[in-house]
């Protein structure tokens, strides 16, 4: 039976989540086709984008080929996010660094006939990113004024649990 379902047509989807530190000035994500020389990502370091990028594989060595991206993401210290296996559909969730995007991208191209489709999208999450930084900035700043309160020997118990329990908001809010 599993070779029965091999000779079929395996569809392989893997969704790669690139969460980035750094940017890109492509953010249209248009790299061109698969197997396309040229179709890197142009970053630089000023932006925060999040990329995602679709591949369908369809091969009659799924198993083989599923074990070469693991290795290859191993070698770029990336992870498996997620992974869900069906009788014919597979759907992997990879996190890969940035600096090693474009020759990881590379190297999904390179099985050549058994990628069948690429898309790749990228959003800009550079103003998100910036309001949670200042949001954090700012929860400090407060946890830190709370702290310098209660070092101070003037206050009721009930002052001092009321003071406590604004810490502990702020510290949840922080994790």
């Amino acid at each position: 039976m599993k070779n029965k379902i091999k000779k079929l047509l395996y569809l392989f989807l893997i969704i790669f989540v690139f969460v980035l530190t750094s940017c890109s000035s492509d953010s249209n994500g248009d790299l061109g086709g698969p197997n396309e020389p040229g179709n890197n990502v142009v970053i630089e370091t000023t932006r925060k984008i999040y990329y995602t990028v679709n591949y369908s594989i369809e091969s009659n060595e799924y198993d083989e080929i599923k074990k070469k991206i693991s290795a290859e993401v191993g070698k770029y210290n990336g992870y498996v996010q997620s992974s869900s296996d069906t009788n014919n559909f597979s759907e992997y969730v990879y996190k890969v660094p940035t600096e090693v995007l474009n020759s990881f991208l590379d190297y999904i191209d390179s099985f050549g006939n058994d990628v069948s489709n690429k898309n790749v999208q990228s959003m800009d999450i550079t103003t998100e990113y910036s309001d949670i930084e200042a949001r954090k900035e700012v929860l400090t700043a407060s946890r830190q004024s709370y702290l310098n309160l209660l070092s101070k020997e003037d206050f009721t118990k009930t002052e001092i649990i009321t003071i406590q329990n604004k810490i502990s908001e702020i510290d949840s809010e922080l994790a």
